[in-house]
């Protein structure tokens, strides 16, 4: 298990590319469309579609720079990133980047299963725990390009989960996050996606 958490955690880290620092100011004014889905300060108030505010500013860039070159698929962020430059984008994750998510009121009783299945994953099925990757609290782990997804809106967590499952998010190497949720049900994928979104 641990040789496959370093193959992992090398993938990640092949995937994370460098870039020039944004400009926070500049990228405020630039994001101003992108606040009709994500809010003013990258804080979604709709779950279907992911709060960025706090996220890491490269992990940002290469999503927006898969969803130009189209190897990430969506039609509206297609749309809007095939409109910016290589700087437009710096500066809009740099922003992001800047500000502070807002975690949600967790009412949710934090189910023993998604604890262990996130801390821990299943050996039996070969799943490593989400937290290997993202961090024991979901904060994401920078230097291998894990993100961070405390606090990030459980059914957006859950669609994103059931399109790696489901082979339409796959832009990342297979050996990554769809081979562990290709073995997850729905009902785990649910549990764990509300779990998490409970984190921070």
């Amino acid at each position: 298990m641990n040789k496959l958490l370093v193959i992992l955690i090398a993938l990640l880290s092949s995937l994370n590319i460098a870039y020039a620092q944004g400009n926070i100011s500049v990228g405020k004014a630039k994001s101003k469309l992108c606040s009709t889905c994500h809010g003013v300060d990258g804080n979604s108030t709709s779950n279907l579609y992911p709060k960025l505010a706090g996220q890491d500013a490269a992990y940002l860039l290469k999503q927006l720079q898969a969803f130009k070159s189209g190897t990430r698929a969506n039609l509206i962020m297609s749309a809007m990133a095939s409109r910016l430059s290589e700087q437009d984008m710096q500066d809009i994750t740099a922003y992001y980047a800047s500000q502070t998510m807002k975690q949600k009121n967790a009412t949710i009783i934090k189910s023993t299963i998604s604890h262990d299945l996130y801390i821990d994953g299943d050996q039996q099925r070969q799943i490593i725990g989400c937290g290997r990757c993202h961090g024991p609290q979901g904060n994401g782990l920078a230097l291998a390009g894990a993100p961070k997804i405390a606090g990030q809106h459980g059914a957006y967590l859950a669609s994103q989960l059931i399109s790696f499952r489901g082979g339409r998010r796959n832009h990342l190497p297979k050996a990554l996050a769809s081979d562990l949720s290709d073995q997850l049900t729905d009902s785990e994928i649910e549990q764990l996606s509300e779990y998490i979104s409970t984190l921070y």
